[in-house]
């Protein structure tokens, strides 16, 4: 089982890697690489898509689950923090450290879009999102507060 968790896991990130330098390759030419260094991950609610935040590209990337094929990727600014699915729904949550804001994306047409961004503080970190989907908590590291969003 361990191999097989394993194994899937290098596929999505080697996915990962060959959509990204395409992208790279596409708007900054050939040759130039670009390591998307993902972060964090959510799985969505069908099981079937995997949404990963990538660090050093600041983007985000849509992959199936099944296969680790990348479907779509967006820029979503900076220093991403955290990433967390919303129960029961296609969406996720972003924090963007140092753009001091957590953004609301949703899974729409097959792509990614965002819904909403509002302004925490700086450097939100962790998020946690109550059963129901309609709380969330994000840790505002540069204040050591808690936010809290309904």
């Amino acid at each position: 089982m361990k191999n097989n968790v394993f194994y899937w896991l290098v596929l999505c990130l080697s996915s990962l890697l060959t959509t990204t330098q395409a992208l790279a390759d596409e708007r900054l030419g050939p040759g130039v690489s670009i390591d998307p260094a993902p972060s964090d991950l959510a799985l969505l609610a069908n099981d079937s898509l995997i949404v990963t935040i990538n660090q050093r590209a600041g983007t985000a990337s849509m992959l199936q689950a099944r296969d680790g094929q990348v479907l779509d990727e967006v820029a979503i600014g900076a220093t991403p923090g955290a990433i967390q699915a919303i129960p029961g729904t296609q969406s996720v949550l972003i924090t963007s450290r140092e753009a001091g804001t957590i953004a609301l994306w949703r899974v729409s047409g097959g792509r990614l879009e965002q819904v909403a961004s509002l302004q925490t503080g700086f450097e939100p970190y962790g998020i946690a999102v109550s059963p129901d989907g309609q709380r969330a908590y994000v840790s505002v590291a540069a204040a050591s507060q808690v936010a809290i969003l309904e």
